[in-house]
């Protein structure tokens, strides 16, 4: 028996920072330092996705759906936890809970708009921030590498199309999500936004160009 394994399972924290785009030197100079600092803290790795490695044949210029390379690490790591680059984590940060696959449900204009439409069995989870065992990210490996081939084209032509599928699969495998605390993902629509730097993860989700999100990052972060 592996003890070490045992005792100390092995995380990586992974991140996707491809290109420059509004708002990028932002998220590499303030946000994705807090994130990284955060793993080191907990002695998880971390790793940055920084080129475009695989074609998912995604509408969203094909970024975003890089997070599912992750999912090809499952031989190495026990847990792997996906952070969107426009997350920041604050010194509250501890362990995440070790679930096979847990995130935090979204808001109920998504639940409405695209898990119903879904016909999701569990309610439809926010993608920004997850965790996953390596037993799940082998089989959502599988269905990253269908996605690369063309299937599930259906649903690339619709708004958070990576999201969308990410809840389809978990769907498809069988398994009974963790529905994690919000805050492991505070996100604008949540009542805990408004005492956001007393939770874990802060989650600047949302239309970046909306005046009061602009607001909130100058009075945030001092810009």
């Amino acid at each position: 028996m592996n003890l070490n394994k045992k005792l100390y399972p092995k995380v990586l924290v992974g991140q996707v920072m491809i290109g420059e785009f509004p708002g990028s030197n932002l998220y590499r100079e303030k946000f994705m330092p807090t994130v990284e600092a955060w793993a080191k803290r907990m002695d998880y790795g971390y790793f940055v996705i920084k080129n475009k490695i695989y074609d998912f044949k995604c509408l969203q210029q094909d970024i975003i759906a890089q997070r599912f390379i992750l999912f090809g690490l499952y031989n190495e790591y026990d847990y792997l936890i996906h952070v969107d680059a426009d997350a920041v984590a604050t010194n509250n940060a501890n362990y995440l809970p070790l679930v096979d696959f847990g995130a935090v449900i979204d808001s109920e204009y998504t639940a409405t708009n695209f898990g119903a439409w879904m016909h999701l069995k569990q309610p439809y989870f926010n993608a920004g921030i997850f965790i996953v065992s390596s037993a799940i990210a082998k089989k959502l490996w599988e269905k990253a590498n269908l996605l690369m081939n063309g299937h599930y084209d259906h649903m690339m032509s619709v708004p958070l199309r990576d999201q969308n599928v990410l809840n389809k699969w978990i769907d498809e495998i069988g398994i009974n999500y963790t529905p994690l605390d919000n805050i492991w993902n505070t996100m604008p629509h949540q009542v805990e936004w408004n005492n956001r730097f007393n939770s874990n993860l802060i989650h600047y989700a949302g239309d970046k160009n909306n005046v009061n999100f602009i607001e909130t990052l100058n009075k945030d972060f001092n810009l």
